[in-house]
């Protein structure tokens, strides 16, 4: 698939900002590997908690959190958006039903967390529905399989969309909390909403 023209000096500034980069603590600790940390001492490293709150009432979390329903209650978590459904490798096949219960409110997105994968159709339903939670006092738990990709693109196109954030303060105030890192296509579309953004607010785009 040909990939769309972006603003390149944008997308360089991005790359540059969401580098993976090592959890001192970990290596520190002895948690990586002794020829991981000398080969690769910039070696990404999954974030240290199942989730973080990234924003008022906006959580980022892994897979492992998002299927313990307990745990969400008592996190005060209303609304899940689960940025991996499906059956395939990677994914996590939850529904409304697996909520009901717990009257917990669900959304879906069957992303994978490749690069070709076409995310940004997938963004304006999922922000709607965030939106929505937070304007009847809800809390929103956004997750992928390990809450650094997927569900981190949800989540900062929502704060470009909602909150007025451009991308780059978007990441800055999302990896102030939590080490997220989207893949690369994922960067390029969260680069192209940015373009769309700037261009709806034009004088005569209103």
């Amino acid at each position: 698939m040909t990939q769309k023209p972006v603003n390149l000096r944008l997308y360089f500034d991005v790359q540059e900002l969401v580098r993976p980069i090592s959890n001192t603590k970990q290596v520190n600790s002895g948690a990586v590997s002794k020829s991981v940390r000398l080969y690769c001492p910039q070696f990404p490293l999954y974030p240290e908690n199942d989730c973080d709150e990234v924003y008022p009432k906006i959580y980022i979390g892994n897979a492992r959190k998002a299927k313990d329903q307990k745990a969400l209650k008592s996190l005060g978590i209303t609304h899940v958006v689960n940025c991996c459904m499906g059956p395939r490798f990677n994914q996590i096949n939850t529904s409304q039903e697996f909520y009901r219960e717990f009257n917990i409110e669900f959304h879906g997105i069957p992303a994978i967390d490749q690069p070709s994968f076409q995310i940004l159709p997938f963004l304006k339903e999922a922000v709607t529905f965030m939106e929505q939670a937070l304007s009847s006092g809800g809390t929103v738990y956004v997750h992928c399989q390990q809450g650094v990709s997927r569900s981190a693109t949800v989540v900062l196109a929502f704060l470009m969309m909602t909150k007025g954030m451009d991308l780059m303060a978007a990441i800055k105030r999302v990896r102030s909390k939590r080490p997220v890192t989207p893949n690369d296509g994922f960067l390029r579309q969260l680069c192209e909403l940015q373009e769309e953004i700037d261009a709806s607010a034009e004088p005569g785009n209103e």
